[in-house]
């Protein structure tokens, strides 16, 4: 089964999270960027953080903790953002 231009989104309680995460990301070069939080999660204006491999997810979720930036969920979003989204345990 191909999961062809699936991606992974952590969301944030507060754009500040979200813009530290985004400094943190680019400080260890972690394969990651702020994206508007898309429509199949939220309504609301917000931005997330993106990854397209989980080994980045992983380790962009492991910065989370070790910088002490909270997020709310981790989600594995359907090709091209359409679908229903998968939470994750992280």
């Amino acid at each position: 089964m191909s999961h062809a231009n699936s991606f992974f989104v952590i969301t944030f309680p507060t754009t500040h999270n979200a813009i530290k995460f985004e400094t943190c990301v680019k400080q260890n070069q972690i394969n990651a960027r702020l994206i508007p939080v898309p429509r199949v999660l939220s309504a609301n204006c917000g931005l997330c953080g993106r990854t397209d491999e989980e080994g980045d997810l992983e380790a962009a979720v492991q910065l989370c903790r070790e910088e002490q930036i909270d997020y709310e969920g981790v989600f594995k979003i359907p090709g091209h953002g359409k679908g229903t989204p998968e939470s994750l345990e992280y």
